[in-house]
């Protein structure tokens, strides 16, 4: 930092004290009068430095007050009242000004300054006072157009919404309320010029309320400049974008649900392609257009797609792809074909989830026959229409290729309800039984076999398949008790003799029904799967037997009877890889005249040639991929396959244990025995016609229908024997 500078006296005190000064008096002045001149100026400066004082104390009260002035004029402009009433205002003014000036005079600290601010705050007064009559000027002319745009608004909404009278003297109305609230305030061209507006204002809500109410028509109705003549250019084109804005929605929705519509095969509903292209812009409606004519081509390859045959459909719809790329080219081509195999995803996602909404969806005889049955309120009828619609859905399905046993015949959410009824631990046995007593009547006795089929691929528990599919009524009601195992075994457990357990009883009914479960042991499907089948009907039996000891039998009688009551709608084959159920879905089957025939077939096969009649022109090389011998010779692969029938067959059960098909043990599994067009060498067990209308029951060969004959075995009595389930039957020769 800079030194600060220090000086040394260098004179003497005595030199101080003769010290000269500049002040001169002359010989003829005394010393006031030389004085006079300095004492003036000192008094002037003082006078001069009050003043500014004053000045300034009295400056920042007045800006103190202004400030709280300042305030005052905002309340009033905020006023409801005050705003608009300048006496009122003025007053409120007068009171709150002379509070203030008394307030900060009484803080000035001498008299005059106090003068100097109340004179200053009194000449302010008056600007005050023409500022506020200046705003609340302005403020009425405002409230008086409120109130007229507000009274115009209840005139026309009162026009618009009553009508009659009301809409018919609207411009009179609307004129005079116009001259009533500015006649007085603006000029004669000025008025004239808002009279004139009437007109089309009126026919501006005219277009309002027809865009509101029929936006299509109004947006052609627009369109010609000859009506509503009186709106403007700018309101016209106004108008007419209020109606496309809706339409455009409109019409977007109207598109998804016409490509929808399209996608489910369905004919699509009626669209408006014109109006469509007239509301959006170029580029989207020349979108649109070019993507109709795409899709209306689409529209019958998707029913065709839909109603294909299951093993056909893969190679139609690669038809309908290649046929694309030929028809719109690589890039419209490469879209039909995402387009065509989204459709078929679609398709089996839909007949895997719920095969029955499908066929409704895309089969319009289909969805009539529902619409039928919903719009009738006739018990006989419905059930009439509903046994035609039970005999579409099946047939439908074997057009489509639908193995027997995957055929559906009940939507799901008809399972849903059948399950839901069956497992609830709320309905008492007498209602569950009527239920299921009333399912053969809705679907059919002859359709049961579906129904319980379905019901197992939605998982219904095994033990209520059983229930429903016994001929005993005691192993149902057991079955449908609602009383779970464990809570049986608690009650059971106090009769039981000491040191019996309850795995005894247990293996005494997995003895009991050993027979049966050899059947499903040798059935193609995979251990883990029959293991959990076997088992869950084992535990569907033993709690039938604890139903039956808890009610007094004892272990040995309880499991006999339960055992019995399941296992005597089953006979079981020697060769224990078929049985044969002593009815189908309420037909008695011939269970002697079934076991001929198997055997027939059967000994034909390994000794005979209908193998080679049944495979027909076409051979064995369908083989030849799936036994991984494609290598080979045409003739190579007959003789390999042809060694694998005949000596490596047996009769298992169909898909819903309806009949039997023969199986052959090859290499890779054991697997039904098809020829090139995918038939198999299967019968059913009652009077089912095959594709040639011959009857299961009759002695034909299946596929080829050559006549079976018979070996001739002669008894001790002379005479042929067959049996069936319940009577010998003795043929005479």
């Amino acid at each position: 930092m800079p030194k600060i500078p220090t000086f040394k006296a260098t004179g003497s005190i005595e030199q101080l004290a003769g010290t000269t000064s500049n002040i001169q008096v002359g010989l003829n002045n005394n010393l006031a009068s030389a004085l006079a001149p300095v004492t003036k100026a000192i008094v002037d400066f003082k006078i001069k430095e009050n003043d500014i004082q004053n000045r300034t104390e009295a400056l920042k009260l007045k800006n103190d007050y202004l400030s709280e002035v300042s305030d005052i004029e905002d309340q009033i402009n905020q006023d409801e009242i005050l705003s608009v009433n300048k006496n009122a205002a003025n007053k409120y003014l007068k009171e709150k000004n002379n509070a203030l000036i008394e307030k900060y005079s009484a803080l000035a600290t001498t008299s005059t300054v106090k003068t100097m601010f109340t004179n200053s705050a009194l000449a302010d007064v008056s600007k005050q006072i023409f500022s506020i009559d200046s705003q609340i000027s302005r403020n009425i002319l405002v409230k008086a157009d409120d109130m007229f745009a507000d009274s115009k608004e209840k005139l026309f909404s009162k026009a618009y919404l009553k009508g009659g009278i009301y809409k018919e003297t609207l411009q009179a109305d609307a004129e005079k309320l116009i001259i009533d609230s500015y006649k007085s305030r603006v000029t004669a061209p000025e008025l004239q010029k808002m009279l004139d507006s009437v007109p089309s204002e009126i026919q501006m809500f005219d277009g309002i309320e027809m865009v509101s109410k029929t936006p299509r028509a109004a947006f052609y109705f627009l369109k010609d400049e000859k009506n509503l003549p009186n709106i403007t250019y700018k309101q016209r084109i106004n108008l007419i974008e209020r109606a496309s804005v809706v339409i455009r929605e409109q019409i977007t929705t109207e598109w998804e649900n016409y490509k929808a519509t399209i996608a489910a095969g369905k004919d699509p509903p009626r669209f408006d392609m014109k109006l469509a292209v007239d509301v959006f812009d170029t580029r989207v409606g020349e979108k649109m257009v070019v993507e109709d004519t795409f899709t209306k081509d689409r529209v019958k390859n998707n029913a065709v797609i839909n109603n294909s045959p299951n093993n056909i459909v893969g190679e139609v719809v690669q038809g309908f792809i290649d046929e694309g790329y030929e028809m719109y080219g690589q890039l419209q081509g490469a879209e039909n074909e995402k387009y065509l195999k989204d459709i078929l995803i679609k398709r089996e996602k839909a007949m895997k989830s719920d095969p029955v909404a499908f066929y409704r969806a895309t089969d319009s005889n289909i969805e009539s026959l529902y619409e039928e049955m919903q719009n009738d309120d006739n018990g006989d009828s419905i059930a009439a229409t509903k046994k035609i619609l039970t005999e579409t859905l099946i047939q439908k399905q074997k057009d489509m290729g639908v193995g027997n046993s995957a055929i559906r015949i009940t939507s799901k959410s008809e399972i849903n309800e059948i399950k839901n009824t069956i497992t609830n631990n709320d309905i008492p046995y007498v209602e569950k039984k009527a239920f299921i007593d009333n399912l053969p009547i809705i679907y059919g006795k002859e359709n049961m076999s579906k129904v319980l089929n379905h019901l197992q691929y939605e998982k219904l528990p095994i033990e209520y398949i059983v229930a429903i599919s016994t001929n005993s009524d005691s192993l149902t009601e057991d079955i449908l008790s609602g009383e779970k195992i464990d809570d049986l075994k608690k009650i059971v457990s106090t009769r039981l003799d000491s040191g019996v357990k309850f795995n005894s009883i247990e293996k005494k009914v997995t003895k009991g029904m050993e027979d049966w479960e050899d059947v499903i042991i040798a059935q193609g499907e995979g251990s883990v799967v029959k293991t959990n089948y076997i088992l869950s009907v084992q535990a569907a039996i033993y709690k039938s037997a604890l139903q039956r000891i808890k009610r007094g039998d004892s272990i040995s009688d309880a499991v006999g009877s339960a055992v019995t009551d399941f296992t005597q709608d089953y006979y079981v084959a020697p060769a224990k890889t078929y049985f044969i159920p002593s009815d189908v879905n309420g037909v008695r089957t011939l269970r002697q005249t079934i076991e001929n025939k198997a055997e027939a077939i059967l000994l034909e096969v390994e000794t005979g040639d209908y193998v080679d009649r049944f495979h027909g022109k076409d051979g064995y090389m369908h083989y030849a991929k799936f036994a991984g011998i494609e290598n080979l010779s045409e003739k190579m692969v007959k003789e390999r396959i042809t060694s694998t029938i005949k000596n490596h067959s047996k009769w298992l059960l169909n898909g819903d244990s309806t009949g039997i098909v023969l199986n052959a043990e090859f290499a890779n599994g054991t697997y039904p025995i098809t020829n090139s067009n995918g038939q198999k060498i299967e019968f059913f067990f009652t009077d089912t016609p095959n594709d040639k209308n011959i009857l299961s029951t009759e002695f034909k060969f299946p596929v080829t229908g050559d006549d079976i004959t018979m070996i001739e075995y002669v008894s001790d009595i002379g005479a042929y024997e067959f049996e069936d389930a319940n009577n010998k039957i003795i043929i005479e020769w």
